[in-house]
């Protein structure tokens, strides 16, 4: 699959969630080598909310994109969220207007 519709892409957001979800013990260990640790269990907190916000919600891509970025920027501790919230969100305007997503657009 080189490309998807961006109306059809809430599955795509649900798999990352889960991502996060599967690895939060990893991303945390990670960080303990060179912070405090939190990362995993802030980047979890950050998308499960997303998840329980918005399973049950008709959302293209870019909306997902945007929302999640704001859950990571607004609502979850740690210096990580605000990056990975605004480049999500920066992600999200840079696709807004495309009706297909590819492999490169993500790039």
């Amino acid at each position: 699959m080189n490309a998807f519709n961006n109306k059809d892409g809430k599955s795509i957001l649900m798999k990352m969630v889960k991502g996060i979800q599967d690895n939060k013990a990893y991303l945390g260990e990670v960080d303990g080598l060179i912070g405090d640790g939190d990362h995993g269990m802030n980047m979890n907190k950050g998308f499960t909310v997303f998840e329980t916000r918005f399973s049950d919600k008709d959302i293209s891509f870019t909306e997902g994109l945007e929302e999640l970025g704001m859950i990571l920027l607004n609502e979850i501790g740690g210096s990580m969220g605000p990056i990975y919230g605004t480049i999500l969100m920066e992600m999200a305007e840079a696709g807004e207007d495309l009706d297909e997503i590819t492999v490169s657009d993500l790039a």
